[in-house]
């Protein structure tokens, strides 16, 4: 297949997309659907390359095809396991033990499975996230290389470029549909995003657009209509695409059913006017800083994400803002180059590989060849053995009661002072309907603090400091479930006159759910709202939902904890979100300030 440099453009807006995705802040939510671009065009040109073959000889040479494979996409994946694994046990030793794990399942191209089986989220988690985990989309890739060949060589042989194009389209439906069905059977999101099978529908819509569809970098006369059609095509597309991706929140259902379908199409629609070498559109695409971006996006895409992770704003790097964002992206240009030039080009194009067996053969020509060859031999392999052996993640201060529900009974409870601890007699609960006002008993409590992991490993810290306070705290509590807990004490009489709330930690705190609660809970004296420090794309909008929350209520104050940790690196685990003890004690001094007179 001839080179279409516009097609360099569409790989340029997909990985910068997604690097938009992975910034702090996601100041592009939906970029995550760069990845469904790359899988359109990939299965666009893997499949125009395969029928380009059989058109020229007949047939596939398979040993050839997965040896081209192999060299555009092993050494580069390689050299990345090898560095990353060097630098993991310095600069983030606490990912050590989940970069042994990933390194694994990289080198054997089954990671998206391994985060199926491991009921990983893409979008949610906590504190660092897995160094590869990036790499699930090159596993979806390469098992589409090893399945895709052989069958599109049967489809060819029998029924011709239509049963390749017929076959294609209905595996693209049917992985829609399954992925549909699965959502609407309440599989988990990792199954649904990360398994080949439900996230196949948009390698092979490129696969399929490749079967009815060959450009062809010679000149051919077209009519002028035909023209603007096509670039029509590219434009409305593309536009329809980028604001998808600039305004589509991330948690939208509407890609679980039938959405990735859809940005699929669109996706064809750019790549089909992209690859449409003499128009308007194709030329736009082909101008000089997008086919440098483009060239370099494989590259681009498998350093940008470790190199993120390793220079976090205000945890790795001692600074935040714009500037944190400049220097991880500008790493990331400079590795990537270096990628290009010294890693993926000269396996791509062969000079490796002959520089290679020339250095072999005048080894074995010397006395001191062999010796030599083995070193360098042994060198290699322990560049690639490192990642697995990695030094073990440091002792980190572990939660109070992780794995735990840090609570009480709900249950009205006799007055803490007459108890002295912070244990719930066995008194039968008294539920009640909703009354908005905490029963006596309850507000006989000082306070009731409710949360998730932070608040949780904060509990001893708390208590010192507050001993009248109930600590409601579990790990992995979604802000929902929080916010449901508070609710749940409440009609069982279990809520003191003074609440502290702290959710956010796993996901997105919604303004509307946020006013629904509160609402209901304006009789509560004082409710204190904890904003966060994660360093995930939730945490700017959530924080600022809490802010107008605590602004809009005359009950409802704010213990500004993101503001309090700003620069306290100390004060946080290797995972950025955690206390350390200097941390859990700042973090308890803060809310007790804010619940003052009372302490």
């Amino acid at each position: 297949m001839s080179y279409l440099p516009g097609l360099d453009g569409v790989r340029a807006i997909a990985v910068t997309a997604v690097l938009a995705y992975h910034l702090p802040g996601a100041p592009w939510p939906g970029g995550f659907l760069g990845v469904d671009v790359f899988f359109v065009l990939s299965g666009f040109l893997i499949t125009s390359l395969l029928l380009g073959e059989i058109s020229a000889t007949g047939g596939i040479r398979f040993s050839r095809f997965y040896v081209r494979r192999a060299r555009r996409l092993l050494p580069a994946v390689l050299v990345l396991l090898g560095v990353i694994g060097l630098l993991v046990p310095w600069l983030a030793p606490d990912a050590s033990e989940q970069f042994r794990q990933d390194a694994i399942a990289a080198l054997s191209y089954t990671t998206n499975w391994w985060y199926v089986l491991d009921s990983r989220s893409y979008f949610e988690a906590i504190g660092r996230p897995p160094l590869l985990q990036h790499l699930w989309s090159l596993a979806v890739e390469e098992q589409f290389y090893l399945i895709w060949p052989g069958l599109l060589y049967l489809l060819h042989r029998r029924w011709g470029r239509i049963g390749v194009a017929i076959g294609a389209t209905s595996g693209a439906v049917a992985s829609s549909v399954l992925m549909i069905g699965l959502f609407a059977a309440g599989s988990e999101q990792a199954r649904l995003y990360f398994g080949s099978d439900t996230h196949a529908s948009a390698v092979l819509v490129g696969a399929a657009l490749a079967a009815v569809y060959r450009p062809s970098s010679v000149p051919v006369a077209i009519p002028a209509r035909a023209g603007v059609t096509v670039d029509a095509i590219g434009v409305t597309a593309l536009t329809v695409l980028m604001t998808i991706v600039v305004l589509l929140p991330q948690d939208e259902s509407f890609l679980y059913v039938g959405g990735f379908f859809i940005v699929a199409l669109l996706a064809a629609a750019v790549v089909f006017a992209a690859a449409h070498p003499w128009g308007r559109f194709s030329a736009a695409l082909a101008v000089s800083p997008l086919r440098w971006i483009g060239s370099r996006s494989y590259g681009i895409y498998l350093w940008h994400w470790p190199i993120f992770l390793l220079m976090r704003p205000e945890l790795d790097l001692p600074y935040g803002g714009p500037a944190a964002s400049v220097t991880a992206v500008a790493v990331t240009l400079f590795v990537a180059e270096v990628s290009f030039r010294w890693v993926e080009s000269p396996f791509r194009s062969g000079r490796a590989g002959a520089v290679l067996r020339q250095t072999w053969s005048t080894a074995r020509a010397t006395s001191w060849g062999r010796p030599l060859t083995v070193l360098a031999t042994t060198a290699t392999i322990l560049l690639v053995a490192v990642p697995l052996y990695a030094a073990a993640p440091p002792q980190i201060r572990a939660l109070d009661g992780v794995g735990e529900v840090g609570a009480e009974p709900l249950a009205p409870t006799p007055p803490v002072e007459a108890r002295g601890d912070n244990t719930s007699p066995k008194t039968s609960p008294k539920t009640s309907p909703g009354p908005v006002a905490p029963t006596k008993a309850a507000a006989l409590r000082a306070v009731t603090l409710v949360g998730d992991s932070v608040l949780l490993g904060a509990r001893s810290e708390i208590r010192s400091a507050m001993p009248k306070g109930v600590v409601d705290a579990a790990v992995s509590r979604q802000p929902e479930e929080v916010l449901a807990r508070v609710e749940e004490r409440r009609r069982a009489g279990a809520l003191a006159d003074k609440v502290v709330i702290h959710a956010g930690t796993n996901g997105m705190v919604y303004a509307a759910d946020l006013r629904n609660y509160l609402d209901r809970w304006r009789g509560v004296e004082r409710i204190v709202l904890v904003t966060n420090r994660v360093p995930r794309s939730w945490q700017d909008d959530a924080n600022k939902n809490l802010r107008t929350a605590a602004s809009e209520y005359s009950n409802v104050v704010l213990a500004d904890w993101h503001a309090t940790s700003k620069s306290h690196r100390d004060y946080f685990t290797p995972d950025g979100v955690h206390l350390t003890e200097e941390g859990a004690s700042a973090y308890s001094a803060l809310i007790k300030r804010v619940l003052a007179p009372s302490y």
